[in-house]
């Protein structure tokens, strides 16, 4: 399922989505290797490919902030 974009430029799916059953041609598509994209996978980051209207693709993580410290200051 794919979603409109912010600014009704391209579309936004998953990176899971993007990445199904072709891990290492949507690799090479966002200019990383195969072991990045499916270590992100396994991580579950929360990855948005947005694929453009002229084919070209960009990948944006949603993450927390601040982030949490991974363990409490002295």
């Amino acid at each position: 399922m794919s979603n409109r974009g912010a600014h009704g430029i391209g579309t936004s799916v998953s990176l899971a989505e993007f990445a199904e059953r072709r891990q290492i041609a949507a690799a090479d598509q966002l200019g990383i290797t195969q072991q990045a994209l499916n270590t992100a996978l396994k991580l579950k980051r929360q990855i948005q490919v947005l694929e453009m209207p002229d084919g070209s693709v960009t990948a944006i993580e949603t993450k927390v902030f601040p982030a949490p410290n991974r363990r409490a200051r002295q």
